[in-house]
């Protein structure tokens, strides 16, 4: 996985993998992104599947009075530097269309409302979620037997609960949860907490447990 950050009216060049699948998740700022002959805008919550051999490439749409375009990128298998190929003397056209369409927002088992998306192919998950400051909505901490989880916080202040011991989280943190792992998140602010969830292998609602 790769946190990239890209200044304002960056780009990255065109280029392909032969061998590597990536997933785009935009944190924050706006963007265009090339695959082929298409282009689409993005913004923060889109996800895109980039497939091997698929020509790619990323701009960033903001001037400089805005916001950095922040993106997270994880590789399929583990990137590999050598399966970089760039393409010279090829321009796409512009062709308009949208990233993955996003799904149905759905309230999660632990209380958050989540827009999840699965890659049963690649064997990962990928959740936009949002904890809201509830105790309605607040249940006991939790664990997985297979599934290990990577939490970023894409915005907001808050805490998570890891085996009984609280920890303060915020914007750009990771966390990581092995399986086993007892957790839970809290919001103590007033805006929901923002984060992106990343399920290996995939997320299987029968592998959540209580103690």
């Amino acid at each position: 996985m790769a946190h990239v950050r890209m200044l304002p009216s960056a780009s990255s060049l065109l280029h392909f993998h032969k061998h590597m699948t990536e997933i785009y998740v935009m944190t924050r700022g706006r963007g265009k992104l090339v695959l082929d002959n298409k282009h689409c805008e993005i913004q923060p919550s889109d996800i895109a599947l980039v497939s091997p051999d698929t020509h790619h490439m990323l701009k960033n749409l903001n001037d400089e009075l805005s916001p950095a375009l922040e993106h997270l990128v994880f590789a399929v298998p583990p990137f590999n530097p050598t399966d970089v190929h760039v393409v010279v003397g090829k321009k796409p056209r512009r062709l308009f269309y949208n990233v993955l369409p996003a799904p149905n927002i759905e309230d999660a088992f632990d209380g958050a409302k989540i827009m999840p998306y699965h890659f049963p192919h690649i064997d990962l998950s990928f959740a936009y979620g949002w904890v809201y400051n509830d105790q309605e909505r607040r249940n006991p901490p939790h664990y997985h037997k297979k599934t290990r989880e990577w939490i970023y916080v894409v915005s907001g202040r808050g805490m998570v609960e890891l085996n009984g011991v609280t920890w303060p989280i915020r914007e750009r943190d990771w966390v990581e949860i092995v399986p086993g792992e007892e957790h839970a998140f809290r919001n103590q602010q007033a805006a929901p907490l923002t984060i992106v969830c990343v399920c290996s292998p995939r997320f299987d609602p029968s592998d959540v447990y209580y103690r």
